[in-house]
């Protein structure tokens, strides 16, 4: 973020949330993918609206990568993100 490489930057959100989610959900390396990643959170009680916004986010940093325009600052994306794993913590069981 601080050296304004947006597709780094999004490549790095991307990373970070599936290390998070990984480890979080106890999900093998091998075996982490969106179909496990939503299979467990639905299993966890979060609910579609987040697995939603966890999807939207993941595409962003994926599409960002190739076509880096959001229409969204990179710092309100940050933003938005730590929002989205604060409500992940909240709604696990």
């Amino acid at each position: 973020l601080k050296a304004n490489d947006s597709a780094t930057f999004y490549g790095e959100i991307f990373k970070a949330l599936y290390g998070y989610l990984g480890d979080r959900l106890a999900i093998d390396g091998s075996e982490l993918s969106r179909v496990s990643i939503n299979a467990k959170l639905k299993s966890k009680g979060v609910t579609e609206e987040t697995i939603g916004q966890l999807t939207s986010t993941l595409d962003t940093c994926e599409m960002v990568r190739f076509a880096p325009a959001t229409g969204v600052s990179d710092q309100d994306f940050y933003s938005s993100t730590v929002k989205l794993i604060e409500t992940l913590e909240n709604q696990m069981k």
